[in-house]
């Protein structure tokens, strides 16, 4: 079996409108430590502009060009 390709990239409005949005308004997908109660999309995509290098602490994983999760820091 071959390894996996693992990508980053910046997180984009097309990942808010798709998976991203349901993720971070889940509190059992995000997790009970990253979790600050529901967040609207206005809220969640206005944090895409507000970071001149696009990614503002987080990031996309991909596998094999599917969407794996995300990276934090």
């Amino acid at each position: 079996m071959a390894e996996p390709t693992i990508r980053l990239r910046p997180l984009t409005r097309a990942d808010v409108d798709g998976w991203y949005l349901a993720m971070v308004n889940d509190p059992a997908a995000i997790g009970a430590h990253n979790w600050g109660g529901p967040r609207p999309r206005e809220e969640v995509v206005g944090r895409l502009g507000d970071h001149p290098d696009g990614h503002h602490g987080e990031l996309v994983v991909e596998a094999d060009g599917e969407v794996a999760g995300t990276v934090s820091w």
